[in-house]
């Protein structure tokens, strides 16, 4: 993707986060990756909630392990959410740079005139 009057941070920035959304939407993504951190927190959970065990510490092991796995897959969904917001919101300033050197107007146009 080549994008004109970028600054070179700006561009290997764009290009960082065009990579995050092109694996966050692949289908190795959707179908493999995410699905599989998915059950691994929910193996946590299923673990610490079956826990059976008099011993307060294994219940404590699991339930830090489960937190940890919850707080990772939160912090990666964040991390991507955050990335497709930066994204949409660089690419939409780069086509108002477009516009603007065009000379195409903002919004819609008005008449100029009395009102009465």
């Amino acid at each position: 993707m080549i994008v004109p009057n970028l600054e070179p941070d700006e561009l290997e920035q764009l290009r960082e986060l065009q990579q995050v959304h092109e694996l966050a939407n692949s289908e190795g993504w959707m179908t493999r990756i995410m699905p599989l951190l998915e059950s691994q927190v929910e193996a946590a959970k299923e673990s610490m909630i079956g826990n059976v065990s008099s011993d307060p510490m294994t219940y404590m092991r699991l339930q830090l392990r489960w937190q940890q796995r919850e707080a990772m897959l939160r912090e990666l969904k964040s991390y991507i959410e955050q990335s497709e917001e930066t994204r949409k919101r660089i690419l939409a300033e780069i086509e108002e740079r477009r516009k603007i050197e065009m000379g195409i107007p903002d919004g819609v146009p008005v008449e100029e005139g009395d009102y009465a």
